[in-house]
């Protein structure tokens, strides 16, 4: 990923749902492109592209975070 400017706010998701404050919709880590779609392009070297990775973790204090990834309008080429 290139990008043009640093982010603007911290993308990582809280460690409780925040369901309750948006109408039942969980939006951790939730990042909303609403000017353009996404096109992920892997660098073909050696015949490999990118990979793209969701896991889970566990924090310092034991808790545990699960990943989970949406896509919705992105573009994937050269990728797994």
């Amino acid at each position: 990923m290139t990008l043009n400017t640093s982010l603007a706010y911290y993308h990582w998701g809280a460690a409780e749902s925040t369901g309750n404050l948006y109408n039942g919709v969980d939006i951790r880590g939730e990042v909303i492109l609403l000017n353009r779609n996404v096109k992920i392009q892997g660098e073909d070297i050696e015949s490999w592209g990118a990979q793209i990775v969701t896991s889970d973790t566990i924090e310092a204090d034991m808790t545990m975070r699960y990943g989970s990834m949406v896509l919705d309008n992105v573009e994937i080429f050269n990728s797994s």
